[in-house]
């Protein structure tokens, strides 16, 4: 929990810089890398970067909403990762939400979803509609663990 916060601060910081110490050119920065600005501060632009603060659209988003690859928002759409009060993504974490591979948050859908009121093909929570995922989050949590160096052994295949 504490890599959390400690990922959530600088993302905080970062995010409050950008605003305090605004780049020229109408918020997106000289630079360009692939075509794309490098980064874009504040309201929507028409044009993606690769580091989006505010609203819009990017490769990384932060801050209120917008599109992304990797978005880190209020309300989101990430093709790989979405966080926020709404979201939708390959992996989604929010309040409400739709995620591709997992959903993790208050109501939402996904094949594989943990929450209060959530629905999918194996789920764990409360109001869950689907096959019971319960032993099967177990399972990933323990895999995860071992991978992330946590220790502990890895439950032994179902046969």
């Amino acid at each position: 929990m504490g890599r959390f916060f400690i990922l959530f601060g600088v993302l905080l910081v970062t995010y409050l810089g950008f605003f305090l110490f605004p780049t020229p050119n109408d918020g997106q920065s000289a630079e360009q890398v692939a075509g794309m600005p490098v980064v874009c501060v504040g309201a929507a632009e028409e044009e993606p970067c690769w580091l989006t603060i505010g609203a819009g659209q990017g490769v990384v988003l932060v801050g209120m909403g917008g599109a992304g690859v990797v978005c880190f928002a209020l309300y989101s759409v990430g093709l790989l990762f979405a966080t926020g009060q709404l979201a939708a993504g390959g992996l989604a974490i929010g309040q409400v939400g739709f995620g591709g591979s997992f959903f993790l948050g208050q109501a939402g859908v996904g094949p594989v979803a943990l929450g209060q009121l959530v629905g999918g093909a194996l789920v764990a929570g409360q109001g869950a509609l689907g096959a019971s995922g319960g032993d099967f989050l177990k399972e990933l949590s323990a895999e995860l663990n071992q991978i992330l160096g946590k220790g502990g052994e890895p439950p032994p295949p179902k046969v």
